[in-house]
């Protein structure tokens, strides 16, 4: 009798998630440095830019690191399906075959969280 494959370790889904959650950061901060860069009455707006330029250039340093980690382990991920509710992600690894949900609500309140800790901003603040 063969023995089931393992499923994926909570690291392992860690990097899904991972791999899911950073390029969806890369868009959003893309789209924001553009804002900036079309409004003309900010005074600090090449600042402004040259910060989300490093902050991006961090996520892809990350991005980088988990997918080679995920190649290293010997698993696939898939961008399934985006709904207006919630993004899909299947995964294959050691010849099992799951799925991860992430809602948007989620992955927004995720993404605040590490961009501001990007920033080293603690959006936190008690009063």
């Amino acid at each position: 009798m063969k023995a089931t494959p393992p499923r994926a370790s909570e690291v392992e889904l860690a990097l899904i998630k991972e791999y899911a959650l950073l390029p969806i950061a890369l868009t959003v901060l893309e789209h924001d440095k553009s804002a900036i860069q079309k409004a003309a009455s900010l005074k600090m707006g090449p600042v402004y830019s040259q910060l989300l330029d490093n902050v991006m250039n961090m996520i892809s340093h990350d991005f980088s690191g988990v997918r080679k980690e995920l190649r290293k382990s010997g698993i696939k991920v898939h961008l399934a399906e985006k709904t207006k509710e919630e993004l899909r992600i299947e995964h294959f690894c050691r010849g099992y075959q799951g799925q991860m949900i992430l809602r948007w609500d989620y992955i927004k309140a995720e993404l605040t969280e590490r961009i501001a800790s990007y920033c080293y901003v603690n959006i936190h603040k008690d009063g």
